[in-house]
Parts: C-alpha cells; sequence; structure tokens
C-alpha cells in the first residue's frame, strides 16, 4: 500500500474487498441511517461512508463529512459532484474538535479512526462522538482486531474500544466481527464493528 493520501491508499480504502467485507449501506442502515437522517462521518477519508450516506439519507437528509485532512475533503467534494450529491457538507476538523453543534447527529459513524489516535486523545475523540450524537441516537465504531501477539500500538481489541465508549456516555448494544483484509504485509488484519447509543435524557439522569 502506498503513503497515506496518495491514489493507492485511497483505492485501498474504497476497494471492493472492503466494500464486500463491511459494506456501507447495511451498516448505515443497521445503525439507524434512513431517508432525512442527519449522518456526521467522522474521520470520512476518501468517502466509504459519506458517499453512500448520502444516497441513504435522500434530499431531506444531510451527511457531514468531517476529516483533520483538507485533500480528503476535497476529494469528498469532487466525488459528490460527480455523482450529483447535494447533501454532503465538508467539515474540516482540528485534532478531536469538531466544530459542528451539540446533538447535530442521528447517526455518528467513526471508522478506522481510533486506533490512529495518540492514546490520550481517543477518550477526547469518543466524547466528541457523544457531544455529536442527539440523545436517543447512534454512533457506529468500526476498527482493527489486533493480530495475536499483536506488537502494533494502534490497534484496539474490541473490549478496549467498547471500554471507551462506555465510559464516554455511550452504551454499547452490538458488535459483530466484520472478516478479514489483506493488509500491506501480505498478512491477514480483521475487522470488527460496535454499536453505540446516546441514552434519552431520562436515561442519562
Amino acid at each position: 500500500m502506498g503513503q497515506r493520501y496518495d491514489d493507492a491508499w485511497i483505492a485501498a480504502m474504497l476497494s471492493a474487498e472492503r466494500a464486500a467485507l463491511a459494506p456501507p449501506e447495511a451498516l448505515l442502515t443497521g445503525a439507524g441511517a434512513g431517508p432525512g437522517s442527519t449522518v456526521v462521518d467522522v474521520g470520512c477519508g476518501p468517502g466509504f461512508f459519506t458517499l453512500p450516506a448520502a444516497h441513504l439519507i435522500g434530499p431531506t437528509g444531510r451527511v457531514y463529512a468531517v476529516d483533520t485532512e483538507a485533500r480528503m475533503l476535497s476529494y469528498v467534494a469532487d466525488e459528490a459532484t460527480r455523482r450529483n450529491l447535494t447533501t454532503i457538507t465538508p467539515v474540516l476538523a482540528q485534532d478531536t474538535d469538531v466544530p459542528l453543534p451539540d446533538a447535530c447527529a442521528d447517526l455518528v459513524v467513526c471508522a478506522l479512526l481510533l486506533h490512529d489516535l495518540p492514546i490520550a486523545e481517543r477518550r477526547r475523540m469518543t466524547e466528541e462522538l457523544r457531544r455529536l450524537c442527539r440523545p436517543g441516537g447512534a454512533v457506529l465504531v468500526v476498527e482493527w482486531l489486533p493480530r495475536p501477539a499483536e506488537a502494533r500500538w494502534n490497534r484496539l481489541a474490541p473490549a478496549q474500544t467498547m471500554e471507551l465508549l462506555v465510559k464516554a456516555g455511550l452504551p454499547v448494544w452490538d458488535q459483530a466481527y466484520l472478516g478479514e483484509l489483506s493488509g500491506a504485509d501480505g498478512e491477514h488484519d480483521g475487522m470488527y464493528r460496535l454499536m453505540a447509543r446516546r441514552p434519552l435524557a431520562a436515561e442519562d439522569a
């Protein structure tokens, strides 16, 4: 795989193999996205979830594509124009701070992002996911599964990711193993997803 954000990296992020393993439309629908929904895709990259979400939410919904990398937002904006998707708004974030209002999303997506954050920032990011999600809304997290005897720092076991979410006030209500992709080193990397929700105000009390 090439350097991050180059053409090879983008192709890998949007590959048919990844889409078969983690079908974005099915994951989004399973997390509650539908016509009229507001979806915030945090760490959108080249739009693996953003672009399918725009199809799902239709003309009355809104998708906010959030990234700290302006090149990725430009890529998503160009793809949205090419596909005549008018409900996508690119949002440039600063570290873990997303410049969007509190409780603005029916669904917040965070795919393959938490593991790459410095350890001290992971808790802040999950707190930001909760802030963006409306009470009763959902948070969908997709992450790489550590290999046996994992030596890389940037991998999170499902229990670790679940702990981050629960401590941020996002109880997890479903989890699933998605399968394996071929890694850049010829090995295979597993992938999993967690679905959490922000409790209603009465449940928070």
